[in-house]
């Protein structure tokens, strides 16, 4: 996020979820978020609509570095794709012309 949107995402993201701990480098703009408690699949996918809405709007992405493996394939866990998504394309396509390093595990399915 920029610096100076830090404070009021923060704020944001604590009024859609009770069981969330934030932890903010406003330096750098990184957020992160910790949750407490058990969430439900649904749950998570409604909040990170908001949360990314958000993140946007502050000119950052929203990226789930851990979450349970099985909601990995309904989670948009890269955030969403940039306008510069063609060219990571184009250079994972020239070092693994094959697809065999991480397929479809990086950014936008990459």
């Amino acid at each position: 996020l920029l610096s100076d949107a830090v404070a009021s995402f923060c704020l944001y993201a604590a009024g859609l979820s009770e069981g969330i701990r934030l932890h903010a480098h406003a330096g750098s703009g990184i957020v992160y978020g910790h949750f407490a408690g058990d969430l439900t699949l649904d749950h998570v996918q409604e909040m990170l609509k908001g949360w990314q809405d958000a993140a946007e709007a502050a000119q950052g992405n929203l990226i789930l570095p851990r979450c349970p493996p099985e909601w990995k394939r309904s989670l948009p866990v890269w955030g969403r794709p940039r306008g510069d998504a063609w060219l990571m394309r184009e250079v994972k396509a020239k070092f693994d012309p094959r697809g065999l390093f991480n397929p479809g595990r990086f950014i936008d399915g990459i």
